[in-house]
């Protein structure tokens, strides 16, 4: 648990100086339809090139991580997944649900992530995220930490940092009677609002 809430709060966080980024030297495939679509989302969202820099660099390592490559150009998107899925509202909403009770596998769970929340910002202009760790039990967290290296954890993290759409808020289904779940509540909101820039919202299986 502890180790888990350190990797979490030691990542580079959502309002990091910019300036400090050290620029990827990029193949000059990288000016491809995926990576113009994402800076043109990116500045639209935040309309701070530095800033768009730090999130594209950051992007870019975990495709690399995860896939062994930096682009998703030609890749299909339509991946489908219990881990990590999502609707888009009536108003235009893009809302996505993790669970990560699902995880199975650690690497293959992240790789899916990745293409299900590229299809996501893709298509919308804002999101709101759930975060379901309603069957979450304490053993099972302790699996996934376990099975989990500080790369997955760390890239796996910066597939939401990096999403180039505003967040509008995470809301938190709460786990039943977790052994331990007092301490990561606590450190959670802030773990958030620092890596999203968003505040989060707990609720029960029922009031979701």
């Amino acid at each position: 648990m502890l180790r888990f809430i350190k990797l979490l709060e030691t990542t580079p966080d959502h309002h990091s100086d910019p300036s400090s980024s050290t620029r990827t030297q990029r193949d000059p495939s990288e000016f491809d339809a995926f990576w113009l679509l994402y800076e043109d989302s990116c500045m639209q969202t935040h309309a701070n090139p530095q800033k768009c820099l730090q999130l594209a660099e950051k992007y870019q390592k975990a495709l690399e991580f995860l896939f062994g490559y930096g682009s998703l150009t030609n890749v299909d998107l339509g991946v489908q997944t219990d881990v990590t899925c999502f609707s888009i509202d009536k108003d235009g909403i893009g809302c996505v649900c993790f669970a990560p009770v699902h995880v199975t596998d650690v690497p293959q769970a992240q790789r899916n992530a990745c293409l299900v929340l590229a299809d996501l910002w893709m298509r919308v202009d804002e999101v709101e995220i759930t975060i379901d760790m309603q069957a979450l039990t304490l053993r099972k967290l302790v699996r996934l930490v376990r099975e989990a290296s500080a790369g997955d954890m760390v890239h796996g993290l910066a597939l939401w940092e990096t999403l180039p759409c505003r967040i509008r808020g995470v809301r938190v289904i709460e786990p039943e009677g977790m052994l331990g779940w007092p301490l990561l509540k606590k450190r959670l909101p802030r773990i958030l609002l620092a890596k999203l820039g968003a505040h989060c919202l707990f609720v029960t299986r029922t009031a979701a």
